[in-house]
């Protein structure tokens, strides 16, 4: 059934992308990670706001804003495919990638990347290459007085966060710590300057 569902979205897949035959991208991913976003209820200003200063990394696109056009697809970034004289998607979009990131960058007078991706779409970022240091954001569970790193919550707590930027038009990182969707609250304790660890408790 996927082979047949990638094989129809392989065989409908077109260029130049337009409204007749693609949607913008936050209402195209259905990961954990986007579930939580509050994708139809945006304002104006948010969906601004968003397109301005985030933007999504993907194994076809490369790089995507929120609301750039795309069409359906199936292709992670950790998927074993050589193009061209390049090995992998990692070698193919890294430098291409980095230097997107870095024209964004260029607009921010304090520029800083904050990082919510997966450490397997992180990768693609050549970190040596980016005029700005990085923040990442992690999220850990307590469960039974054990802190843990649990994949599907880890994935939602991205989307949550995502979804506070987006809904509060967040520039200031200081107001990242205010974040408490389901329960999280910034644990200064187990945090670093370049990252910054939430805890939620599992009952």
């Amino acid at each position: 059934r996927l082979a047949v569902s990638t094989s129809q979205r392989l065989r409908n897949f077109s260029l130049p992308h337009t409204p007749g035959n693609s949607s913008q991208a936050l209402f195209m991913f259905q990961g954990d990670q986007f579930k939580p976003l509050d994708v139809y209820q945006y304002s104006q200003k948010q969906r601004d706001h968003a397109q301005s200063h985030l933007a999504i990394l993907s194994g076809l696109y490369g790089i995507i804003r929120p609301f750039d056009l795309m069409q359906p697809y199936r292709l992670e970034m950790t998927t074993k495919l050589a193009v061209g004289e390049n090995k992998n998607l990692y070698e193919f979009w890294g430098e291409r990638v980095t230097k997107r990131v870095n024209r964004q960058l260029d607009n921010d007078p304090y520029p800083l990347l904050v990082n919510l991706a997966s450490a397997e779409y992180f990768k693609v970022i050549r970190k040596k290459m980016l005029k700005a240091p990085v923040l990442t954001l992690s999220f850990k569970q307590n469960k039974g007085g054990q802190l843990k790193t649990f994949a599907v919550y880890a994935k939602r707590a991205r989307g949550a966060m995502l979804n506070f930027i987006i809904s509060n038009k967040i520039t200031d990182p200081a107001e990242l710590r205010n974040f408490t969707a389901d329960g999280y609250s910034f644990a200064q304790d187990l945090s670093r300057d370049n990252e910054w660890v939430f805890v939620c408790t599992l009952t």
